[in-house]
């Protein structure tokens, strides 16, 4: 490693799986914030609505499904979807240096191959997942392990 490589601009993606909620405009403040720092900052978001997310001119990566046209297993599907489009972009991006993650649900597809990729990641805990849903207590014991 040379002295250089320490001063080169960091890429960040943000992974926000709320698209066009507080979550996404909080993603968008921070991408702002990184840039403003000298990061180069991207979102890759799941818009939910199919409407038009104000990104202040950051570079966007959409996934775009709205599972409310897919009930009832339109959310399930959703996030199998959405997994599948965050790994893809994982394994296609090589020059991303941190992953944040914010939230569980996208958490999940990115610790696993970051792992693999020597990735750094951050994971912002928005929400308590584990006491959102009525999960089986197996099921709600690890998903609250994992949030700690």
């Amino acid at each position: 490693m040379d002295g250089n490589e320490n001063n080169a601009k960091k890429n960040v993606v943000i992974i926000n799986s709320k698209g066009g909620g507080g979550d996404f405009n909080r993603a968008v403040r921070m991408a702002n914030s990184l840039l403003s720092h000298g990061y180069k900052a991207e979102i890759l978001t799941w818009n939910r609505t199919n409407s038009r997310l104000n990104s202040d001119n950051i570079n966007m990566h959409m996934f775009g499904y709205n599972p409310q046209k897919y009930k009832p297993l339109g959310l399930i599907c959703g996030y199998l979807y959405w997994w599948l489009f965050v790994l893809n972009f994982i394994i296609s991006n090589s020059y991303v240096d941190i992953y944040h993650a914010q939230g569980f649900f996208g958490f999940i597809p990115v610790l696993p191959i970051c792992l693999i990729k020597k990735k750094k990641v951050v994971y912002d805990l928005i929400d308590f997942v584990a006491d959102s849903f009525m999960w089986p207590s197996p099921a709600k014991e690890l998903i609250a392990f994992l949030e700690n």
